[in-house]
């Protein structure tokens, strides 16, 4: 059982980011008009009481009106919170509503983002992301959830790249996964692989911090990659449980502290031991599973998926509340066509002494 998260307009696309000191958790969506003629982003606020196991105690909704364009449609929000300034991020996609049902959106897309000093309360106006792209680079482009703050103060937002291959040929182009570092506005690496839409986590392991990206090609395939330096370059992993993996659609990812059973309950200081989490809808689209990875160096070591919604699911994003309590949100339908988004809590209690049972049981779910 589960709780809608927007209702009444078409709703895709969630994508969320939790604020720990006010407990407040923002959800973002597309939010697409019943004809279909152009889209906005909707956001729903919550407020949790963490001595009620994170139960929510209130919520509204309302359509973010400054992040949008005259004639325009705004789209795939990822927001990102500088902790250390206190300003949230939301990035979003804009394009010409004479453009919305074109083959090649992102192509002649634009990415802007808005901010905000209060988390959400009120906004800037919209501002356009300039960065200094790689060669050839025609177009940049965002998928969606959420961006990441590295431990020491980094912003990275995962974006992807539209490379001309035949500057004579405008349909000829390819797409590559592309980390941004928007502290300076500057681009970071490529993913050296024909990939888009991706998210990325700060992981730890043997030879200390790193970032793993998890991104699609243009096969529909997973593909796996690794920074050692912050997202300056990456480095594919070719024999990785996911590698070519065949999917529907993009997962999520969610990296946060571990501790030992004792110290679960407590967030006194963060752990240098950090797990992985993924979901990822099965190919048919029905089934929402969630993957672990106690050694994230290791891309062999994903268990086989806890099912936390047995379906009809898509794309899906997930934000770590604290004392190991999980927020989950992913598309869902009540009619033919994926139109709603709901949000599961789950407590990593539940998973904690079956990591090592791979028989993909039922998740014990809280309901909202």
């Amino acid at each position: 059982m589960s709780i809608s998260v927007f209702k009444d307009w078409v709703y895709r696309t969630p994508a969320m980011v939790y604020n720990k000191d006010s407990c407040i958790l923002l959800v973002f969506s597309n939010a697409t008009t019943a004809v279909g003629r152009h889209r906005r982003l909707a956001m729903r606020k919550f407020l949790f009481d963490r001595g009620r196991n994170f139960s929510p105690m209130w919520c509204k909704t309302q359509i973010v009106r400054e992040a949008s364009l005259p004639g325009h449609s705004s789209m795939n929000p990822c927001p990102m919170f500088d902790e250390e300034n206190r300003k949230l991020f939301l990035f979003f996609m804009v394009t010409s509503n004479e453009h919305l049902h074109e083959e090649h959106l992102f192509y002649k897309s634009r990415l802007c983002y808005i901010t905000s000093n209060n988390f959400g309360h009120s906004w800037s106006e919209v501002n356009h992301l300039t960065v200094c792209l790689p060669e050839n680079c025609i177009a940049l482009a965002i998928g969606r959830g959420h961006g990441l703050q590295t431990e020491d103060g980094r912003l990275i937002i995962p974006t992807f790249a539209f490379i001309d291959e035949n500057p004579t040929d405008e349909n000829l182009f390819h797409m590559q996964s592309l980390c941004i570092v928007t502290m300076v506005e500057k681009a970071g690496s490529l993913v050296p692989e024909n990939t888009a839409e991706c998210q990325m986590a700060e992981v730890w392991g043997h030879g200390g911090r790193f970032i793993y990206c998890n991104a699609i090609n243009k096969d529909r395939r997973l593909v796996e990659a690794f920074s050692e330096d912050n997202g300056d370059t990456f480095i594919v992993s070719e024999d990785g449980k996911f590698a070519n993996t065949c999917t529907g659609s993009p997962g999520s990812l969610l990296s946060f502290p571990v501790k030992d059973k004792t110290a679960m309950g407590s967030d006194v200081s963060p752990s240098p031991n950090r797990w992985l989490l993924f979901t990822q809808p099965s190919i048919s689209g029905v089934e929402l599973g969630v993957y672990v990875n106690k050694t994230p160096c290791d891309p062999k070591a994903w268990t086989k998926p806890w099912i936390i919604n047995r379906g009809p699911s898509g794309l899906s994003d997930m934000a770590y509340l604290g004392d190991g309590y999980i927020a989950c949100v992913f598309e869902t339908r009540e009619n033919e066509d994926l139109d709603n988004v709901v949000m599961k809590i789950f407590n990593f209690y539940h998973i904690w002494p079956n990591t090592d049972d791979t028989d993909g049981c039922l998740c014990c779910c809280t309901v909202m």
